[in-house]
């Protein structure tokens, strides 16, 4: 990769540079022609300073314009990238450190990684943790992290990746962009595939760990509380501005909230706190207040508890549209290993929520306006009210966000409120009797994953019954039975 991509190509006599940006600018022309000319141009204006100038702004043009087919996108950031001159070379680095981290073409992005491994470009280390951050299951095999191996030899990606998290090393940018923010959570995001149980961040998180965080920094200082006071290492970017609301100190009832919740949790056995995460902790504050008893027990305690309580319900398994029950099927005895003391938890509450409460009048009103709205689902989320009982409040989709009648989108208003909430809902209740779709969808178990929350979907029966599947952000399924109508 030290010698460019697209070699030294002879020119037509006669026609000089401007002939050449012509051909390279011409949208007639098929893209290897244009890309040729790319070549062509660049090397006519070899040590013609006033004539480099004006091809490198035009190659420049062409790297940022995604319409511009990738071909001549690639052979113009070739050409800027093997820039004999230093000046030069690096204004073109400064442009790869901009264009590479929202990068789509996957050509591009494994040039530009490959070649700032080959050449040891450790300042392109955070631009490439925001490409990596990108989800593409269809590549297992990441060049991101190829890249960074390379770049930092005998050097755990994990700790790479961390390390540019504590000192995002980018630049805000203008009008309050804050790119800075932005390499922050994509590194977090990449650390939730590296760590998925969070024990390194745990580790580094540390009182003795030895990672120089910034004291002023309110990020990592959240991140040590949450730590050091709950036990509790946000997995994904979303949690981590979950985080960043519960700890803003301008919230009273947040504040509040967190107070009271690491007292309970200050009580609670080790056990009890192993696989703690942030959407198990109001469930953890209710059950401490109105079930006492289930504070008290064990896991194998609750676990035996839930299994009294779905003993002999309905339930009914998804068939379409989604093949995870193959592998993860929504029986309790299907999944027991799986749950934690707080997932145990979790299920008992929310089922106590659908099972032993009015709460159920309102979600049957609320299924009539989903189903004649065809141009999205509908959902909300489960609060806990003070005297003990619980509230289903909706929050429709917003406009930008309806995608069909087969896709719930959560609102920024409904993220931003749900702060203390046990969970988030949605329907599939587009027909009366919709049992074949009973279930999280692939799309539902992402959206879990992404936020790190508990989800209920409820899908409709009958005119008067619905089936109510919990799911976690780890990917698993517990089916709580049917719900009739009140």
């Amino acid at each position: 990769i030290a010698l460019p991509l697209f070699p030294l190509v002879g020119c037509s006599s006669g026609s000089g540079r401007q002939d050449a940006l012509t051909r390279v600018r011409d949208p007639k022309l098929s893209p290897p022609t244009r890309a040729e000319a790319v070549v062509e141009a660049w090397n006519e204006s070899e040590g013609i300073p006033s004539e480099r100038e004006a091809v490198r702004k035009t190659l420049k043009d062409l790297a940022w314009s995604t319409p511009v087919p990738g071909e001549i996108r690639l052979a113009a950031i070739d050409q800027l990238m093997n820039d004999t001159d230093p000046a030069g070379l690096e204004d073109s680095r400064a442009m790869a450190r901009l264009l590479l981290p929202n990068e789509l073409n996957r050509a591009i992005v494994t040039y530009l990684a490959n070649l700032s491994a080959a050449r040891d470009w450790t300042d392109m280390t955070p631009a490439i943790v925001r490409q990596w951050a990108r989800d593409l299951p269809e590549e297992p095999d990441r060049v991101e992290e190829r890249a960074i191996r390379k770049l930092h030899p005998g050097v755990d990606p994990a700790r790479v990746v961390f390390g540019v998290f504590v000192d995002p090393q980018t630049d805000p940018g203008p009008y309050k962009l804050r790119w800075d923010l932005r390499t922050r959570a994509a590194a977090w995001d990449v650390l939730a595939r590296l760590d998925t149980d969070g024990t390194l961040r745990a580790s580094l998180l540390s009182p003795g760990a030895d990672v120089p965080m910034p004291a002023d920094d309110k990020t990592l200082s959240d991140l040590r509380a949450c730590y050091s006071e709950l036990g509790v290492v946000p997995r994904s970017g979303e949690e981590l501005r979950w985080l960043d609301r519960l700890r803003d100190p301008k919230n009273a009832a947040n504040v509040a909230w967190w107070n009271e919740v690491v007292s309970i949790v200050s009580g609670l056995a080790t056990d009890q706190r192993a696989g703690l995460r942030l959407f198990h902790l109001e469930h953890v504050r209710w059950a401490s207040t109105h079930r006492a008893e289930w504070i008290r027990a064990s896991r194998e305690e609750l676990l035996s508890t839930l299994a009294d309580r779905l003993r002999g319900r309905v339930t009914h398994e998804r068939a379409k549209g989604v093949d995870y029950t193959k592998q993860v099927p929504e029986r309790l005895a299907g999944q027991e290993a799986r749950l934690s003391w707080g997932d145990a938890l979790s299920l008992l509450v929310l089922d106590e929520a659908f099972h032993n409460g009015p709460m159920n009048q309102a979600i049957f009103a609320q299924i009539t306006l989903d189903r004649n709205d065809r141009s999205t689902e509908y959902g909300g989320m489960i609060t806990s009210l003070r005297q003990g009982g619980f509230a289903a409040t909706l929050y429709p989709p917003r406009p930008s966000n309806r995608l069909g009648d087969m896709k719930f989108i959560a609102s920024e208003d409904l993220i931003a409120s749900s702060d203390l909430a046990l969970s988030h809902y949605h329907f599939h209740v587009q027909k009366v009797q919709n049992r074949e779709y009973a279930g999280p969808s692939e799309g539902d178990l992402d959206y879990a994953a992404r936020l790190g929350r508990v989800c209920v979907v409820l899908t409709s029966l009958s005119e008067g019954v619905l089936n109510a599947d919990a799911y976690f952000p780890g990917g698993y399924v517990i089916d709580l039975g049917e719900i009739a109508r009140p």
